[in-house]
């Protein structure tokens, strides 16, 4: 893993985006997010009813990039740069040169492939500047989106985790789609 990559922080560009990396300013974005239950359809994960609990994941994200195991942008639409969405990576491994990616977007934001475009930003910066080996994710079965999105991006699926969590009095079931760097060699 090639730690300089975070320095300075990275800014990504899409065709119609811009990738920063989330600070205390994405309180709202992040809240409006996790309290939105459309939102959390596919994920294992109470919604939330305080911005005070954005703020916790937002101070974990930013210790957890000075650790150089969390990486999280925030999505900038247009030349307005609204809020969209954020993403980013997490569980980053420096040893085995892997990470975990995940997204999301705002429902106003949904259905235009700005999904595809904020992960296609990520995952170049991935292999190409941090020099990751393997990117993967977790994906709700179902959410028949993000599986497509992936899978347009060379994701394979690995296999099924069953009952990977719980959240809304129900369990959860992980898809794992996995991507190794093609430009690697065996």
């Amino acid at each position: 893993m090639n730690e300089a990559a975070f320095t300075p922080p990275p800014i990504l560009n899409s065709a119609r985006l811009l990738l920063r990396p989330v600070n205390r300013d994405d309180l709202d974005l992040v809240y409006a997010f996790n309290a939105d239950e459309r939102n959390l359809r596919y994920v294992a994960r109470e919604p939330w009813t305080a911005k005070a609990q954005a703020l916790v994941r937002i101070d974990e994200w930013t210790d957890g990039f000075a650790a150089r195991a969390t990486m999280m942008w925030a999505f900038e639409h247009g030349p307005e740069r609204a809020p969209a969405g954020y993403g980013g990576f997490f569980g980053i491994d420096a040893e085995a040169d892997k990470a975990e990616i995940g997204y999301g977007l705002l429902p106003a934001y949904w259905g235009r492939g700005l999904a595809g475009e904020a992960v296609d930003a990520m995952v170049a910066w991935g292999f190409g500047e941090l020099k990751l080996h393997r990117i993967h994710a977790r994906v709700h079965p179902g959410n028949t989106a993000s599986e497509r999105l992936l899978a347009r991006r060379g994701f394979q699926v690995e296999g099924l985790l069953k009952h990977d969590s719980r959240a809304r009095g129900q369990w959860f079931d992980s898809a794992l789609f996995g991507l190794i760097d093609p430009a690697a060699e065996d």
